[in-house]
């Protein structure tokens, strides 16, 4: 049977599979990305003083992951949604004229769903950031009352503690608002291209 054939819950099935395995795509690099990237960084380039500084913080290697993910899921869901566009603007055509309104609103909607999960990791992005303000901040406070020790110095440990934290906190936001920068103009090339698709179907009504 061929996808026009199937009529309109066909196309959303076809569709939804589509988005179901860009995603997976995207996900599966993500989690790639958090697992390999040290090791391998540290084969191929050695484990300088940034490198183990970035890339051994968990939240920072779920940011690169993330990425890497998005771009994934970008590049695979547009690369398959300009094949499926031409059977999504033959089924409308081959409607009668009363019902191509309506199936054009359920296939936009359809459309639409793909770009959620960009928007949502180009929010999550920058908010994983914060949260590593506020972790770095804490580790930072926690040892600020060893400082001093009992001799009335100050203890170089403690200092060392209370930098390690305060290096989270702002390498995580840093990596968190750079990360952020190309996530929306993936979302929003994303978007565009749904758009006119979107445009197309509703010209043929």
């Amino acid at each position: 049977m061929t996808e026009q054939a199937t009529g309109l819950p066909g196309r959303l099935a076809a569709l939804r599979r589509l988005a179901r395995g860009a995603l997976a795509a995207g996900t599966t690099l993500a989690i790639a990305v958090y697992l390999v990237l040290p090791p391998l960084w540290f084969a191929l380039f050695g484990s300088g003083e940034l490198a183990s500084r970035y890339l051994g913080q968990p939240i920072i290697r779920a940011q690169i992951g993330a990425l890497a993910g998005l771009v994934l899921y970008r590049a695979v869901l547009l690369m398959a949604a300009n094949r499926q566009a031409a059977a999504n603007e033959a089924l409308i055509r081959s409607l009668d004229a009363p019902l191509r309104g309506p199936a054009v609103r359920i296939l936009s909607a359809e459309l639409e769903a793909e770009a959620v999960p960009l928007s949502y990791m180009s929010w999550i992005l920058p908010v994983s950031g914060f949260i590593g303000t506020v972790i770095g901040v804490s580790l930072a406070i926690a040892p600020l009352g060893a400082l001093i020790d009992a001799t009335g110095g100050i203890d170089s440990a403690a200092i060392g503690e209370v930098l390690s934290g305060l290096n989270l906190a702002f390498d995580t936001t840093l990596f968190g608002l750079l990360a952020v920068i190309p996530a929306m103009a993936l979302s929003y090339s994303v978007d565009l291209a749904i758009g006119r698709r979107i445009a197309r179907l509703w010209a043929l009504v």
